[in-house]
């Protein structure tokens, strides 16, 4: 399984004490970036990053760098609602 755009926010690759993940942000004009970003698991120091202006592009170069790592399908965050929502269930 890769990275996809249904999946980007919460999936990341895991290689030994390694994780890469896309992250969004933006620019001082407040335009959107991604960043595909390096760090240890616990995401607290930074290896590398590289900038994207289209998600799209981040994706592709994360599968074609990383996609011999572990694929690891984070949790969705899903809605705290109550009925009718299903995510009690």
């Amino acid at each position: 399984m890769n990275i996809d755009l249904t999946n980007w926010n919460y999936s990341y690759y895991k290689n030994g004490n390694l994780r890469v993940q896309i992250y969004m942000g933006a620019d001082l004009e407040n335009d959107e970036l991604y960043f595909v970003t390096s760090t240890d698991l616990e995401a607290k120091h930074e290896f590398y990053q590289q900038e994207f202006q289209v998600l799209s592009d981040a994706i592709q170069y994360i599968n074609e760098r990383f996609s011999h790592f572990d694929f690891i399908a984070g949790k969705e965050v899903k809605d705290d609602g109550g009925c009718g929502t299903c995510t009690a269930h």
